[in-house]
């Protein structure tokens, strides 16, 4: 993995991270999705205007400002993300993303949120083959998509995350996920643990103990 640049924070007073999730829109069905996300946008999302009113208010914490994590459904689904973005950006705001592997994301996308001044972007990849994390997403291409996305990613010197849910679908995968891992090299590798909420709950996944 890569290695950390170590930020001193005192989280008596602020967050290390704000996480946002700016939309439940997304065109993925992933067994696990906590918000049962669904292809349309709701009305009531915040607008462009009330997101950056936000960013204001992370900015009233002191520098170094706590990482702002993007997040949903798919933010992609979202016209104004690369706005929004910049707008963070160019208030000394580190921003990353976790966008979903669908067709939305191009390499002109990636190019435009390097520009637009994202500092990583974070993937799922809860299977070492296309078998079993394109029936866990339940979206058939999504394995190769995520692979897309990384070399774009590489290409455009973005950051990349790795973000894998731990469940009875893909335990017994892990040694080989962990071997895949090491070969994308990521800056960081998460592993989370699954919460029988949304649509968790309605398939009935259950829950690994780890230890």
């Amino acid at each position: 993995m890569g290695k950390h640049n170590k930020i001193s924070m005192d989280f008596n007073k602020k967050p290390f991270t704000v996480i946002y999730e700016i939309t439940r829109a997304c065109d993925l069905v992933c067994l696990h999705c906590r918000a049962e996300a669904n292809t349309n946008r709701n009305p009531f999302e915040l607008k462009t205007s009330e997101v950056f009113n936000l960013i204001e208010m992370i900015k009233e914490f002191e520098k170094p400002y706590p990482i702002f994590i993007i997040t949903g459904g798919d933010p992609i689904k979202r016209e104004d993300i690369f706005d929004i973005v910049y707008y963070a950006s160019k208030n000394d705001i580190k921003v990353a993303l976790t966008p979903s592997a669908t067709p939305l994301i191009t390499e002109e996308v990636i190019k435009k949120l390097k520009e637009s001044g994202l500092n990583r972007i974070a993937l799922s990849l809860d299977g070492s083959n296309e078998e079993i994390h394109d029936n866990f997403r339940g979206i058939k291409g999504t394995f190769n998509k995520t692979f897309e996305i990384l070399n774009y990613a590489d290409k455009y010197n973005l950051e990349t995350q790795i973000h894998t849910t731990l469940t009875e679908f893909n335990y017994q995968d892990i040694p080989n996920i962990v071997e895949l891992i090491k070969k994308i090299n990521p800056k960081l590798w998460a592993i989370f643990l699954l919460i029988q909420v949304g649509r968790a709950k309605a398939n009935n996944l259950k829950l690994i103990n780890p230890l």
